[in-house]
């Protein structure tokens, strides 16, 4: 049995402590953990939580991002095993790079209907095939949260 919080909204925590946070949890649960990062999307709730409503954030190689940067941190444990990366992704950019590099997909039902899903399917398979990549959305499942 694995465990899987669903999507995690980085504009309610740290990504260099999510990431901490879930190496430690891999390791407390023997390497059963998987994690779901998610940029956000229900901007009421996350601000109601104390979080920042953003616009959309770009990936950055570098250290110190736009809004997230990381100085000093000391990465304690590491993770048991090759932690997968779900992404909670319904933006057409956001799924082709579900499909280009992530390990899964977490379709939110309350922001994506059932007849919208096998457009977003397609989009993230083609993207999946067109990086050479092995997987595709057929690693996916269905929040009601």
């Amino acid at each position: 049995m694995r465990y899987f919080p669903d999507v995690s909204d980085l504009p309610l925590r740290p990504p260099p402590l999510i990431a901490k946070s879930a190496a430690t949890l891999d390791v407390i649960s023997g390497g059963r953990f998987e994690l779901g990062p998610g940029a956000g999307g229900a901007w009421e709730a996350v601000e109601a939580y104390g979080g920042e409503r953003r616009t959309a954030e770009r990936p950055s190689v570098r250290y110190e991002g736009r809004f997230y940067s990381l100085r000093g941190a000391h990465p304690g444990s590491l993770p048991v095993h090759d932690m997968g990366i779900w992404l909670g992704a319904l933006g057409s950019r956001s799924l082709e790079l579900t499909g280009r590099l992530a390990d899964g997909w977490v379709p939110l039902s309350p922001f994506l209907s059932p007849p919208r899903l096998p457009e977003a399917h397609a989009r993230i398979d083609d993207a999946a095939r067109s990086a050479g990549a092995p997987r595709a959305s057929d690693a996916c499942t269905t929040s009601t949260a």
